[in-house]
Formats: C-alpha cells, sequence, structure tokens
C-alpha cells in the first residue's frame, strides 16, 4: 500500500520541478545572479538562508518575512546551522562544477549533496510549498498563509480559505476554472 506523506509529495516536487531542463537553467540564472558568502559556517547569515531558499524553490521573489522566521527556527534545530552551512556550500560547488544542466534533484540524484543536506533542502522546500514549519524537536508552527508557494500552483482551482468571500460549502464545488479545462 502506498502512502502519501508530505515528505513523498516533496520529494516528488523536487525531482519533477526542479529536475527538468528550464528549471535548471532558472536555478542556475539565480545562482549567478547572486551567491552571498558563508563567512562564517557556524553561524550561516540570513542572506545564505534566504539564497539557499530561492536556489531551492527556483524563486527570486520569495517573502521576507517569511524566509525570516524559517531562517529562525530552522537554526534551532539539532544541526539546523550545520545544515544551512553545508547544503548552501553544496549546491554552490554542485552548480559551480556543472555550470550549464544543474538542477537541484540532479545534484540530490548524484548524491553531490549528503543526505542530511537532501534532507534539509526537502525541509525547505516543504516548508516554503506548504507554509507549515515541522520538525519534530519544535511544534507545528504556520509561518506562510497566502505567500505560501501552494498557491502558485492550486490557486486557480481553490481559493486560500478565508482570502474571498464564499457561500457556505462552496469549497467542496468543482472550480470553473477546472470545468472550462475539461470542456476542451
Amino acid at each position: 500500500m502506498n502512502v502519501l506523506n508530505r515528505r513523498s509529495v516533496v520529494l516528488s516536487l523536487l525531482s519533477y520541478g526542479l529536475g527538468n531542463t528550464a528549471m535548471a537553467k532558472e536555478t542556475l540564472r539565480i545562482f549567478q545572479n547572486y551567491s552571498p558568502s558563508l563567512n562564517d559556517p557556524e553561524h550561516p547569515s540570513f542572506d545564505v538562508f534566504y539564497h539557499l531558499s530561492q536556489l531551492i524553490c527556483c524563486r527570486e521573489n520569495l517573502d521576507k518575512d517569511g524566509a525570516q522566521t524559517m531562517y529562525l527556527l530552522m537554526q534551532q534545530e539539532p544541526w539546523g546551522k550545520k545544515h544551512i552551512s553545508t547544503a548552501y556550500t553544496e549546491i554552490k560547488n554542485g552548480l559551480e562544477n556543472r555550470q550549464s544542466d544543474a538542477s537541484i534533484a540532479d545534484l540530490v540524484e548524484a548524491k553531490e549533496i549528503g543526505d542530511g543536506e537532501a534532507w534539509f533542502v526537502s525541509h525547505i522546500l516543504s516548508t516554503w510549498y506548504t507554509g507549515i514549519y515541522f520538525h519534530e524537536a519544535q511544534p507545528k508552527q504556520r509561518i506562510l498563509y497566502d505567500a505560501a508557494l501552494m498557491w502558485d500552483v492550486v490557486g486557480n482551482y481553490i481559493a486560500p480559505p478565508g482570502t474571498r468571500i464564499l457561500e457556505p460549502g462552496s469549497w467542496a464545488n468543482i472550480p470553473d476554472e477546472y470545468l472550462k479545462k475539461l470542456k476542451k
């Protein structure tokens, strides 16, 4: 029996979304556009964490307030600072070495990113997509709501709860956008 859980969804997003050529080119463009120095691996800066998030999510414009909250929470995790520094260094080295067809998924698959860092990459990605911070060392926290990246994926089909005035139970109706696509 296949169990669908948050980790398997994120790994699918990572392998599907970040594994294609267009995403690899965009990741490389973001990397080449700006790459902060990791001056102190024991205390990675917010800029390093934010750029790591940009590379992992393949997005330049991420919510800075949400990123700041994630950064503070993830630094408190056991191995959090180490994972931020090491994942950043390994991704940076992998992108520098490949230069043309690099994607985060390729680096993970080629074991150019260690197992702990690969887990951390999926942890960052799932937090950005769901907007919810999960870690066994701390309570679950909603960090992002309408800035969660999942709304970019499902926003044409469902509205974030509470963002529009909806009729009671209308969340269960098939979205008009989806019906239009079915009729084509």
